[in-house]
């Protein structure tokens, strides 16, 4: 069982999915989510400690200020008016963007904070990653809502250039024009980076023996499980029907090992439709996991083979008479 979050702050909420596996693959499918996780982490780890943002916002503030230098005619004529107006509005636009995306930098440099910090302290001491997955559960929630929030401002600029065309064209500084244009087409591919990390909120994968072909996902939410599983080689997207991991944990209670239970231990059945029945064990089968017992309350011999894990010893040294 791979663990995500700590115990302690797992959200009491989650939901458990089977994930149908394939060729006996559960172990490869496990990893494959895994590897998801902590790709997710490691694609936020190098966003927000990227310095691509702030080369972008320079090189807007060098076009404002180039901008800024264009000189019109000095005659008040209504088209030299209405362009110089036109081009004091392009500036003031621009520079309220420079300072939106230059909060949108503080903030990434705030995360980049963040899991420096977590990372020094090594709250938890395993391998791949320093950083509980209750801490990363949050890094992740503010990253997405920066990513949202930088979307809108990229969005904004793309369409700011967009109406300036006619401007550009009228004082013929097309290489002005270009030179946003290219601002724009780099920081629409810094937003698609950031937008496009999905982080599943996955807190525990379960590979158990007595389920083969299926592996159990510990999520927030069946979103989060199809985002982990869509596209794994051997993984089949499961239903969106799902339990508690409460109710999980109560079918994978401790079975007795067939090893551990002895010829004449008295036993109850636990599942099934003899559930509750009483019998004496009269064979044990360790390599098939299994024993034969006989029924105390019946009037002739009814032997039958279970499963170990379906019954429960009640004296293991007793042998009980017919």
């Amino acid at each position: 069982m791979v663990r995500v979050m700590d115990e302690e702050k797992k959200n009491p909420k989650t939901l458990v999915f089977a994930v149908r596996t394939y060729a006996k693959r559960e172990y490869d499918v496990a990893k494959g989510i895994l590897n998801r996780i902590l790709s997710a982490r490691e694609s936020i780890k190098k966003i927000v400690s990227s310095q691509v943002l702030d080369e972008i916002i320079n090189d807007l503030n060098q076009v404002i200020n180039e901008i800024k230098g264009i000189e019109l005619e000095e005659r008040e004529s209504v088209l030299e008016r209405i362009l110089r107006r036109r081009l004091q509005n392009l500036v003031l636009s621009l520079e309220r963007i420079v300072e939106d995306l230059r909060g949108i930098s503080t903030r990434f440099k705030s995360i980049n904070e963040k899991i420096v910090a977590y990372s020094s302290e090594r709250r938890i001491k395993i391998s791949y990653d320093p950083i509980p997955g209750d801490i990363w559960e949050k890094i992740a929630d503010e990253f997405r809502i920066v990513g949202s929030d930088l979307q809108t401002h990229t969005e904004t600029l793309a369409v700011l250039i967009d109406n300036m065309k006619t401007l550009f064209e009228s004082l013929a500084t097309k290489e002005i024009e270009e030179k946003l244009r290219n601002i724009v087409n780099r920081l629409s591919g810094f937003t698609k980076n950031v937008t496009s990390i999905n982080y599943p909120k996955i807190y525990s994968i379960l590979v158990h023996e007595d389920r083969p072909g299926y592996i159990l996902v510990e999520a927030q939410s069946y979103t989060d499980v199809e985002k982990a599983v869509y596209g794994l080689r051997y993984a089949k997207l499961p239903r969106s029907q799902s339990t508690t991991a409460e109710e999980m944990m109560k079918v994978f209670k401790r079975k007795p090992k067939a090893e551990m239970i002895e010829v004449g231990a008295i036993v109850e059945i636990t599942r099934g439709p003899l559930v509750g029945l009483k019998g004496r064990v009269t064979r044990v089968d360790p390599k098939k996991k299994e024993v034969t017992i006989e029924i105390l309350d019946s009037n002739y011999p009814l032997p039958f083979t279970i499963k170990s894990y379906y019954i429960r010893v009640i004296d293991q040294k007793r042998t009980e008479e017919r």
